[in-house]
């Protein structure tokens, strides 16, 4: 059996759940956006970042640089944004003041729209080097949480809008939500399909030791497999009292994952 094959696949399978969730919000996104109501500020915000991005996946300094690097790069308008407030201090003028605002917001939205690409590239390339476990768990199901809550919040969204003002949007909504009483995040129904593949993705990858390393197949199908059944088992029954699709399946992921993984690798 090819291992590497195998583990490589998982790691694909984790990417296309994530990849997905990620073209149905970026969808959802563009849709509520009016062209007519875009400004200056937003669309140079738009398409610095997008330069930016493209920079980093095109130039193999920027794409093998530490991640805090490229945040850094992603970060440049912060340092315009504290500009624009000393300028608003020294000169009181409410124009700069609402120009910080346009840029801050924009900024954050704009990062939330289209840096997920590289989050998620950065959260398989962690699993192709195997990076410690608990690192690829926290990455991965740190993207996989923001995804959902993303999709939650434009789905919320009624009318066309603004990319500077969807950040208090999405405020507004989880205000709501809290107070009504509400999870900010989306029911198991509409992407349970994303998340059991994540997750069987993760516990796959977990059960394979190594890419090259030749091991006895018992001890790590066996263990995946019960693992994938007791997976499916727990999702049949905590929907039925976790309405949610984020803590019914990271709950059981996250520990099974963690045992096939001290299993197979003797840790």
């Amino acid at each position: 059996m090819n291992y590497g094959s195998v583990k490589f696949l998982s790691v694909l399978g984790a990417g296309a759940s994530l990849g997905y969730l990620y073209l149905v919000f970026a969808v959802a996104f563009i849709d509520n956006i009016d062209p007519a109501r875009l400004n200056a500020v937003e669309l140079a915000i738009v398409v610095t970042v997008a330069a930016r991005l493209v920079a980093v996946f095109v130039l193999p300094e920027l794409r093998n640089a530490k991640v805090e690097v490229v945040w850094i790069l992603f970060s440049l308008e912060t340092f315009l944004v504290v500009g624009l407030m000393g300028v608003f201090l020294y000169t009181s003028d409410p124009f700069y003041s609402r120009l910080v605002v346009d840029v801050f917001s924009t900024w954050l939205t704009t990062l939330a729209v289209l840096t997920p690409p590289y989050t998620i590239f950065r959260c398989a390339v962690s699993m192709v080097r195997e990076s410690k476990l608990w690192g690829i768990l926290v990455s991965v199901i740190a993207e996989f949480g923001f995804l959902v809550f993303m999709n939650n919040m434009v789905s919320q969204i009624k009318a066309p809008i603004n990319i500077g003002s969807f950040l208090t949007a999405v405020i507004l909504n989880v205000r709501s939500d809290v107070v009504g009483g509400k999870n900010p995040l989306v029911g198991v129904s509409q992407f349970a399909e994303a998340a059991i593949l994540l997750y069987v993705a993760l516990i796959v990858y977990a059960a394979f030791p190594a890419w090259h390393r030749k091991v006895d197949p018992a001890p790590i199908l066996v263990p995946a497999v019960a693992s994938t059944v007791a997976l499916f088992g727990w999702i049949s029954l905590a929907t039925g009292f976790i309405p949610n699709t984020y803590l019914s399946l990271t709950v059981p992921a996250i520990l099974l994952t963690a045992l096939v993984w001290w299993f197979t690798h003797g840790k």
